[in-house]
């Protein structure tokens, strides 16, 4: 990675003095002949967006530059309480008053409309509790799901798209790019393939995973995936960090990185279902406790579901 880096900033360099590049159309062959943020598409350094007022009407840009229709998406989830003191998760819109504060027909008083809590999914935006709708994540959203770190060569990485839409990874030029003793040099990159749907996951084994059967849980095999537990991963599509694992910063951090009883050599990590967005910033400080839970040596039967609700 720091080698694209510094690639990109003399790019950028060389892009400002000619002015070809970015998004106005210049030619190009790689991602890396284009400006950071924007990607070479059709032979044009372009992207659609970088926030939602570049797209036209009610659309939105999503993770990876695309404009996108925003869909909105059931919440099914239990709505919060409104604050009354004795709600019990009676929300102000039903009739039966278990609280004392909560809009019911005994409070002597009403509150008003958006008085109402959040509630709770992943992209509410203030959505009233009682409406049981919720924005959704709209388009495609990748992010690192499961870490195998095993004996041997049982080695293997896990992405979940838990968005709305499915996403055609070798069209999006999605990368799989390892990086080696905490960033030290790049050491491989692994080109995804096939189309991922929403919520599905996209497993990459190395090729010698021995157990469970690869066919079983496999969708990309790779000899290229290959971590020792200081080794950490970038997910990229149309050059576009989408989510990181460990530190990038040229620092190698010894066997491994480790924090709250876990670590990232000898275990495989499984990602908390509370995490709804990837880690863009390379270069920040792991702590795999906080964003993980952590499991035996060779626990390889979560692998090919996210297991969240």
């Amino acid at each position: 990675m720091q080698s694209v880096r510094t690639a990109k900033t003399l790019i950028s360099i060389g892009c400002a003095l000619l002015l070809a590049c970015g998004d106005d159309g210049a030619e190009c062959a790689l991602n890396s002949d284009c400006d950071e943020g924007f990607y070479c598409g059709s032979g044009s350094c372009s992207r659609d967006c970088v926030v939602d007022d570049d797209c036209e009407g009610s659309m939105t840009c999503d993770a990876i530059g695309k404009c996108r229709v925003a869909t909105p998406i059931p919440d099914m989830s239990m709505p919060e309480a409104d604050g009354g003191p004795a709600d019990a998760g009676t929300d102000a819109a039903v009739a039966e008053d278990l609280g004392t504060s909560d809009g019911g027909p005994d409070d002597g008083g009403d509150v008003e409309p958006d008085a109402f809590e959040p509630d709770g999914g992943p992209g509410d935006a203030g959505i009233p509790a009682d409406s049981g709708v919720d924005l959704g994540l709209t388009g495609p959203v990748l992010l690192f799901s499961e870490y195998v770190e095993g004996s041997s060569l049982n080695k293997a990485i896990e992405i979940a798209n838990i968005g709305s839409a499915s996403i055609d990874l070798e069209a999006e030029t999605c990368i799989l790019e390892r990086f080696t003793n905490g960033g030290s040099a790049t050491g491989a990159t692994v080109g995804l393939t096939g189309t991922l749907a929403a919520g599905d996951v996209h497993v990459v084994c190395n090729s010698a995973l021995t157990d469970p059967p690869r066919s079983t849980v496999c969708d990309q095999e790779s000899t290229l995936v290959s971590h020792n537990g200081d080794d950490g991963y970038v997910l990229l599509c149309d050059g576009v960090v989408l989510d990181s694992f460990g530190q990038d910063d040229g620092m190698d951090p010894g066997n491994s990185w480790s924090g709250g009883g876990l670590s990232t050599q000898d275990e495989t990590l499984r990602r908390k279902c509370t995490v709804i967005m990837g880690d863009t910033d390379v270069t920040d400080a792991f702590d795999p406790s906080i964003e993980w839970n952590g499991f035996a040596l060779n626990a390889l039967d979560g692998l090919g579901t996210r297991g969240c609700p």
